[in-house]
């Protein structure tokens, strides 16, 4: 499937802002908080079911589970055992203070990325080095006319839209560039020969500093000449597609074609559109959309990399625990009845009571309040933005398959598939200092290269 954070990041908006519904705060047997959301609807023609958004330290699931009257009533935690096998024992605590929506629709929707930016790099017949590729002063007729069909042409002084790290106001990365929007995303374009050409730097490192930072990047080839990724050292470049004009005759009438290839980090998985074999297109509005669609999943999904990864985890865990804690300390507050301890306290808690005492005391608790609420049948940059969202700048220098534009090579069968489409991560924006507390209930007493991949693994999917 398409990577696309918007559905399921959106889901508590679309489904529960307004609308009767429960929210609950808890934590597993590991002390891992996770935070709650459900409501019971009614479908024309069906039988009841939940809609449930759970998030965890892994991510957001969002399921919809029928309600079979026949069977035992579902409680709460029968949910989130559903949806999570690996949380058992768990101890839930309703939240209830007002605009807890608002929290929880940040929390969701903080993975959603409205402004991106992409390299472009020209590469002339038989250049083969980074010097040379970023060496280029200008870019020829035919790039232009792709970059064309791509974005607009914008004059960066005092330009307002999103300006993905290019100075609008002194001129100092240049006085042009290509803009566009899509799908409510503004894109910009950071293309090499556009960037400030610095005599007596065989590195370029005025033009290095943007691409080499971006995590996507188009190479535009001049003519048929190999393309290998290796060619750049960036810690952040992760995909790369290739663009190539197909040369035609005299004779020939018609808009321009170019062939597509793609390469990326082997720990990169698979993103949509797929490229058609062959891999050709003719200029137009269908390939500007397959283009910045591909782009823009391209990013999103090298976000999945290893490297990134590792990064957004930790952030998306600190992230969690941020939010419980302010659902708790706000309920705390509003209620004005509840006690505050350490976590170290509460563990000590639930180990001298027992976990399932615990579970015990939590679902007496529940029976009441979940059966009776639920008996009417209720229910955004430049790399320095993103990856404040997602990650820091720290990488690992994995190699990249070599490209050949057009080749297309079966894929290994042991590549990595894909998370499921109902899981979405978390990015990670700067956190806000809040408040520690935790409720202790009553409880009971009882490429070829190695690492690397061509743009054959176009035929997978995400």
């Amino acid at each position: 499937a398409k990577i696309n954070n918007r559905e399921i990041a959106t889901t508590y908006r679309r489904h529960f802002l307004g609308k009767e519904h429960l929210n609950y705060i808890g934590r597993d047997e590991g002390s891992n908080p996770f935070v709650l959301s459900l409501k019971l609807e009614t479908m024309e023609e069906a039988d009841d079911h939940y809609r449930v958004i759970l998030r965890t330290k892994e991510g957001i699931v969002s399921e919809l589970v029928p309600n079979d009257p026949k069977n035992d009533l579902w409680t709460a935690a029968r949910l989130v055992k559903s949806l999570r096998d690996n949380i058992n024992n768990v101890v839930l605590q309703p939240v209830f203070f007002p605009k807890a929506s608002e929290l929880l629709m940040a929390f969701d929707e903080q993975v959603l990325v409205h402004e991106y930016k992409f390299g472009v790099i020209y590469q002339r017949a038989g250049q083969i080095r980074e010097e040379e590729l970023f060496g280029n002063r200008h870019h020829s007729a035919a790039m232009e006319e792709f970059l064309s069909m791509l974005a607009d042409k914008v004059t960066l002084k005092d330009f307002s839209g999103f300006r993905g790290g290019l100075d609008t106001q002194h001129g100092q990365t240049g006085q042009e560039s290509f803009y566009t929007s899509f799908n409510g995303c503004e894109i910009m374009f950071h293309v090499s020969t556009l960037l400030p050409f610095t005599e007596g730097d065989v590195q370029q490192l005025q033009r290095k500093r943007h691409i080499g930072n971006d995590i996507v990047a188009i190479v535009f080839q001049e003519d048929n000449t190999p393309f290998m990724p290796t060619m750049i050292a960036s810690h952040f470049l992760h995909s790369f597609i290739v663009v190539q004009p197909i040369r035609t005759g005299r004779l020939h009438l018609g808009r321009q074609r170019y062939r597509v290839a793609v390469t990326a980090r082997l720990d990169v998985p698979f993103f949509e559109p797929k490229l058609p074999v062959p891999a050709e297109f003719e200029a137009g509005p269908e390939f500007r959309e397959f283009l910045l669609q591909k782009l823009i999943n391209a990013e999103n999904a090298s976000y999945r990399a290893e490297q990134f990864a590792r990064l957004e985890a930790r952030t998306r865990s600190s992230l969690l625990q941020t939010l419980h804690d302010q659902l708790l300390c706000k309920t705390q507050d509003f209620s004005g009845s509840a006690s505050f301890v350490t976590g170290d306290e509460l563990d000590d808690a639930a180990a001298t009571n027992g976990g399932s005492s615990a579970v015990a005391s939590g679902a007496s608790f529940l029976d009441g309040f979940f059966r009776k609420a639920l008996s009417v049948k209720i229910r955004s940059q430049s790399v320095e933005s993103n990856l404040a969202k997602r990650s820091s700048s720290s990488a690992s220098s994995s190699s990249l398959t070599n490209t050949v534009i057009g080749e297309n090579t079966p894929l290994a069968t042991g590549t990595p598939k894909a998370q499921s489409s109902k899981s979405v991560n978390q990015g990670s924006p700067s956190q806000s200092s809040t408040r520690r507390c935790r409720y202790v209930p009553r409880l009971s007493g009882a490429d070829r290269e190695p690492g690397t991949r061509t743009s054959a693994y176009e035929e997978g999917k995400v």
